[in-house]
């Protein structure tokens, strides 16, 4: 990084993913700060592939929208047994 200009950041991690991240920059021999600007790094360089699901956009029922309640004759369309 010739010429960049660093700056500083601070965040708080709960014991447990203090710990994780301690265990895999000792496994891969990197300094915790090496091993977090490099996953940054990589999730950063991957952007959202909209293509990959835009014949899906709108079929999907948001799960906190509640569904309209069935009719009465969808309920006895579900319910014959002689369908």
């Amino acid at each position: 990084m010739l010429g960049a200009v660093n700056s500083t950041l601070t965040i708080r991690l709960p014991k447990d993913q203090r710990t994780a991240l301690q265990r895999r920059a000792a496994a891969l021999h990197k300094t915790e700060s090496d091993l977090v600007r490099e996953l940054i790094a990589n999730e950063s360089g991957r952007a959202f592939d909209f293509e990959n699901v835009r014949s899906f956009a709108g079929i999907f029922c948001s799960l906190d929208q509640p569904r309209p309640a069935p009719s009465w004759r969808e309920q006895i369309r579900a319910r014959n047994w002689r369908k």
